[in-house]
This record gives structure tokens, sequence and C-alpha cells, in this order.
């Protein structure tokens, strides 16, 4: 009685001795090598994790949150103004944290940080402490502008990523990963103008 063969996708096995189908699994791994290489490649230069989505989001929030709170504290004084200091520069080390992950998960925005000397390294950053009552008046127009600009950069980078994740030509796809990938370098830009108006620092403290 003939043994009938174990089969395994492309390949028999009789016992001990394997053979492969005319060197077809053998094609099918070479394609699918190049395939896999051709995707690691574009996740470098194009990432597409849907964590990066969600940073960017909560990053706009906490960057608006802080404009707010900079504007409320120029509206009040004594106690209450120091509250909303101190609850701007939370939300400055909560932004500064996201940016540390988007960084982390997105190696082109680390390019961008690093390009405009920004130091996001991995330990925590405790917040800064600038001096009582530090007034941000003389400075609100520009930082209000500015958050604007860092909120709407933000927001076109989740839109080109996903875009470039529902593209089919290549072209197109090249075209949204570009257009992404120079938002993320005017994030870069803004923020470090930003750190100047705001007293942020881009140091351990």
């Amino acid at each position: 009685m003939e043994t009938r063969p174990y089969h395994k996708p492309g390949k028999y096995e009789y016992f001990h001795h394997e053979y492969e189908e005319d060197g077809e699994c053998e094609e099918e791994c070479e394609c699918e090598q190049e395939e896999e290489e051709e995707v690691t490649e574009c996740n470098k230069t194009c990432p597409t994790d849907p964590d990066l989505l969600l940073l960017r989001q909560n990053a706009k929030c906490e960057r608006e949150a802080v404009a707010l709170y900079l504007n409320a504290s120029t509206k009040a004084n004594g106690p209450l103004c120091q509250l909303f200091l101190d609850i701007a520069r939370d939300e400055m080390l909560h932004f500064r944290q996201l940016m540390i992950l988007l960084a982390k998960y997105d190696s082109i925005q680390a390019h961008a940080f690093k390009e405009m000397g920004i130091s996001l390294p991995v330990s925590e950053f405790r917040k800064t402490q600038p001096a009582t009552n530090d007034c941000y008046q003389d400075r609100l127009e520009i930082i209000n502008i500015l958050t604007r600009a860092i909120a709407r950069e933000l927001d076109a980078i989740n839109m080109y990523q996903e875009s470039y994740e529902k593209a089919c030509h290549d072209d197109v796809k090249a075209r949204f990963c570009h257009n992404a990938n120079d938002e993320k370098l005017h994030v870069a830009e803004l923020w470090k103008a930003l750190m100047i108006f705001t007293k942020e620092s881009n140091r351990p403290s």
C-alpha cells in the first residue's frame, strides 16, 4: 500500500525525506522576502502605526490647552493667576511626553526634532518652574499664532497618513508621504520657536 504524503504548502514530506515542488517554494519565498523588505522600507519613510494618529491628536489638544491657560493667567491676579500658570506648565509637560512617544514610533519626526536641536530624552522631564506670576501678556499673540500653526500641522500629518494608507497608486502614495514628512519638519520648527515665548525648557530640569 502506497503511503500518502503529508502535505505542506509547496512541500511534500515522506517520513524523514522532503523535497520542494519544482522550485516554486523557493521562488515564492524570494518574492515574499522582497515584498517584506519593501514594506519595511515604506514603514521607515512613511510610518503608519495607528497610535501615531492618536498621539498627534492628543498633542494638539494639549498644545491648545497651554495657550488657553496662558491667556487665562493674564486675566486673573494672585492665586488664580498662579493656578492657571501651574496648569499651563502641566500641559506643557504632557505635550513633551507625547512628543517623546511620537518620536519613538515615528523616525521621521524624531529626525526633524534632532535637526532642530530639540532634546527628547527617554527619561522623564520635570515641569519647569518660572518665576511666580510670570506674565505672558506681551507674548500672547505670537503664542496663540504658533499654537494654532502647530495644531494645524499635526492635523495635516494625520490627514496625509490616513490618505497614504487609503491610496492605491504609488505616485499618489509617494506625494502623501512627502507632504507628511514636510509637515513633521514644520512641527519641529514651530515648537522650537514656541518654546522661546513660553519659556519651556529644552533640557531636563
